[in-house]
C-alpha cells in the first residue's frame, strides 16, 4: 500500500514539473539573434553601418560598388530576414520587371515592458515602424521612399503583401539619390564657410 501510494505521489511530482516546464517553455519570449546587417542576393552585397546617427548603406556588385551614403532612418538598420534569421529575404517579380526587392528596417520603436510582456516578446527585441525597399529593377539599384506604417521587429519574417506593397511607392536609382545627397552637403558646407568668412569680415572692420 505504502508503495503504491510513493509511485501516485511521485506520478503527480512528475506530471506537475512537466506541466509547468511546458508551460514556461511556450511563455518564455524567444531569444533575440543579431541584426543581419549584410548579405548577397544574386550578384549584389549589401552592408549595412550603424556606427553613425543615421544608417549607411554599401552596395557591392559585379559591375561596380556604391560607397557609403545615409538612408532616412536613424541607427540601427537591419534587413528584414527569412525564417532562420540567417539570410535577407527577398521576393522577385518578373511581370514588373522587378529582379528583386529586399527590405530594412530602422528607428526604434519604443515599447512599454507592458507591451512587451503582452506580445511575448524579448526584452531587447528591436522593433521599428519604419521600412524601406531597395528594388532591383531591369538591373538598377533603386531605393524606394520611407514607409512608416508597418510595425514589425527585427526577428520577425515580414508577409509577402508587405514587399508587394511597397513595390507600387515612388523610387529613385540609388546614384541619383547619391548624388542629390552630395549636392545638398556641398551647399551646406559652402554656406557655413560664407557664413564664417562673413563674421571674420566683420571683425576686421
Amino acid at each position: 500500500m505504502k508503495k503504491r501510494a510513493l509511485k501516485i505521489w511521485l506520478f503527480f511530482i512528475g506530471t506537475g514539473f512537466f506541466i509547468q516546464n511546458a508551460y514556461l517553455f511556450a511563455t518564455e519570449p524567444k531569444p533575440v539573434k543579431p541584426l543581419l546587417i549584410e548579405g548577397s542576393i544574386d550578384r549584389f552585397h549589401f552592408k549595412l553601418n550603424n556606427d553613425k546617427q543615421y544608417c549607411q548603406l554599401a552596395i557591392d556588385y559585379t559591375d561596380g560598388a556604391i560607397p557609403w551614403f545615409p538612408l532616412a532612418s536613424q541607427s540601427p538598420c537591419y534587413f528584414f530576414a527569412d525564417n532562420k534569421q540567417e539570410k535577407i529575404q527577398s521576393y522577385s517579380y518578373p511581370e514588373e520587371n522587378i529582379d528583386y526587392i529586399l527590405l530594412i528596417g530602422g528607428t526604434e520603436t519604443e515599447l512599454s515592458a507592458e507591451k512587451r510582456k503582452n506580445k511575448k516578446m524579448p526584452v531587447a527585441s528591436y522593433c521599428t515602424e519604419e521600412i524601406q525597399a531597395i528594388i532591383i529593377e531591369k538591373g538598377e539599384i533603386k531605393l524606394g521612399t520611407t514607409q512608416t506604417n508597418a510595425f514589425a521587429c527585427a526577428e520577425d519574417r515580414l508577409d509577402e503583401k508587405v514587399y508587394q506593397q511597397n513595390t507600387k511607392q515612388p523610387r529613385k536609382e540609388v546614384e541619383k539619390v547619391v548624388q542629390e545627397q552630395l549636392k545638398k552637403q556641398t551647399a551646406l558646407e559652402t554656406s557655413f564657410f560664407e557664413s564664417l568668412q562673413q563674421k571674420i569680415e566683420a571683425i576686421f572692420k
